[in-house]
């Protein structure tokens, strides 16, 4: 079977995204996918597709597209941009290698050198032999009221994405005034994200493998702050500048915000990969929950990105699943059980995410499905085993 290489093309002109679409899809080797519609979209593809290479066209929004460019860069560093445009003046070939373009490509596109600079990154790619970079999946988490178990679901799906990949996950709390994940994780002390943003080195790739404390399972924690006060010194661009630099040490990276729609939550939304809006099926809770939904249409998040969880679902009196997708126009993605009270109680007082401490759990098991989806990872590829773990197990049978 061929090896494809994803490549995006996003250009909002209609002779040129044919043009180029036919050029494309002629080539050996490449898997297209194209957007000719809004920059929005492009970012769907994107993250949804993970392509080597962004072709991007200038025209006809060209301050918006240079914005845009500006994001792919900072967001998907593994990525290589190829810009395109008819004006060819030096200052805007300039302001493209700026915002981290590679290559800038004039129009009417030349067939020979385009297809010459494609191959390059195609043929770098196949040589480089270590398949893709870092870049983590970043879910959110979004509780639609106090008590939906955002935090539960947060941290425990952090510890399956941590143990899936080979880079791990982390857990940002998101929560800056009463965050619990630091609770939920058994960890302690940690910078902030005032403090990260504003002092650390956050272009050290090694520095940053050891910013972030671990729970006992490995995964990290950007934490809540310590101080209540020192919740009112973080920004959206905070978040936005530490994001981007992590983005290129884990795998994934699961987002438990507070159940406020804030500057804050709304960027860390915005961000994902997917949003998990965590729902149960009593009244109020269903109307949280359509009020959100509302929100993230307007917002432009697809059904593929915002994902409804019922959660401590199972009970005599739950409404049924296909009464909840009629009242809130949405389908209901996964449907998590009802947990042992105890079981979960004793993992928050021992610090050790309920995963961990009950793996073959109905609600474990379910939360796994949710983990696989979020993850992307192919199915044989999850579930890491130690080297040399057959040796071991035969070790120990033969005393």
């Amino acid at each position: 079977m061929e090896n494809r290489t994803p490549v995006t093309l996003i250009d909002l002109d209609p002779e040129s995204n044919a043009v180029l679409t036919e050029q494309l899809k002629g080539m050996p080797g490449v898997e297209l996918t194209a957007e000719g519609h809004d920059f929005y979209r492009g970012v769907s593809l994107i993250r949804r597709h993970r392509p080597a290479l962004v072709i991007l066209n200038l025209y006809p929004a060209e301050d918006a597209a240079l914005s845009f460019a500006r994001k792919i860069s900072q967001n998907h560093p593994e990525v290589t941009l190829f810009i395109t445009a008819k004006n060819t003046h030096s200052a805007l070939i300039l302001n493209a290698m700026r915002v981290g373009a590679r290559e800038f490509i004039s129009q009417p596109v030349d067939k020979e050198e385009f297809t010459s600079a494609v191959r390059k990154v195609l043929q770098g790619r196949r040589e480089s032999g270590s398949g893709r970079p870092v870049c983590a999946k970043v879910v959110t988490v979004f509780g639609t009221k106090g008590g939906a178990g955002a935090t539960t679901l947060a941290v425990n799906l952090a510890s399956l994405l941590n143990s899936f990949g080979r880079s791990g996950a982390a857990v940002f709390d998101l929560d800056l005034q009463f965050g619990d994940a630091a609770l939920m994780m058994g960890v302690k002390g940690g910078a902030s994200l005032p403090a990260l943003a504003e002092n650390a080195d956050l272009q050290d790739t090694d520095q940053l493998k050891t910013l972030l404390p671990r729970s006992s399972g490995g995964t990290a924690l950007l934490a809540a702050p310590g101080r209540i006060e020192e919740a009112e010194t973080a920004t959206a661009a905070h978040l936005e500048k530490v994001l981007s630099a992590f983005r290129g040490v884990f795998d994934a990276i699961v987002i438990d915000t507070a159940h406020v729609l804030n500057d804050l939550s709304v960027k860390a939304m915005d961000e994902s990969d997917f949003v998990l809006l965590t729902a149960g099926t009593d009244v109020p809770s269903l109307h949280h929950a359509g009020r959100c939904l509302d929100l993230f249409r307007k917002m432009g998040f697809d059904r593929e990105k915002a994902l409804l969880v019922l959660n401590r679902y199972g009970g005599a009196d739950d409404i049924h699943p296909e009464a909840v997708e009629k009242l809130l126009n949405h389908p209901v993605a996964w449907r998590l059980p009802g947990q042992d009270t105890e079981w979960m109680a004793g993992a928050v007082t021992r610090g050790v995410p309920a995963v961990e401490l009950q793996p073959r759990a109905k609600w474990s098991m379910a939360l796994r499905r949710v983990a696989e989806h979020v993850s992307g990872v192919p199915a044989y590829e999850k579930r890491r085993r130690p080297a040399h773990a057959p040796m071991a197990f035969l070790q120990k049978l033969i005393g």
